[in-house]
């Protein structure tokens, strides 16, 4: 797996970095960006990435939903798993990514909502045979 690239995107410090660490635990190469700005430029770059991560709200400049847009339009079939705090992201975020995850962190720690999430990265990643 070690060949397949990772952004992600999250405007908490901590959250990228956690995410980051425990995706490279797992053999995936990964790029953080603290912002959809930030994300954004390195998209444009021409990196390569198989997939994108992203939270949904991040103010004050590109959010979730726009980064998705400009993702799919260089990269139409890239797979996108948005992450948020927010109640029923899952119907928001339906026809931009593969998969919305909410986890309000009123109902679980932070890092066990991380960790959540990044526990369904593999069904999300092309396969590689």
């Amino acid at each position: 797996m070690s060949n397949l690239n990772i952004l992600v995107v999250d405007d908490d410090e901590v959250t990228t970095l956690f995410s980051v660490r425990e995706l490279e635990k797992e053999g995936w190469d990964v790029i953080g960006a603290l912002s959809g700005d930030e994300a954004a430029e390195i998209i444009r770059s021409g990196v390569e990435i198989d997939l994108l991560i992203t939270d949904y709200d991040m103010p004050p400049g590109i959010d979730g939903i726009v980064l998705s847009k400009i993702a799919r339009k260089i990269h139409p079939g890239l797979p996108i798993l948005m992450r948020s705090g927010e109640p029923y992201i899952e119907t928001k975020m339906r026809d931009l990514t593969q998969r919305a995850v909410s986890c309000p962190t009123n109902d679980r720690k932070h890092a066990d909502h991380i960790l959540h999430v990044e526990s369904q990265v593999s069904s999300y990643l092309p396969t590689t045979e």
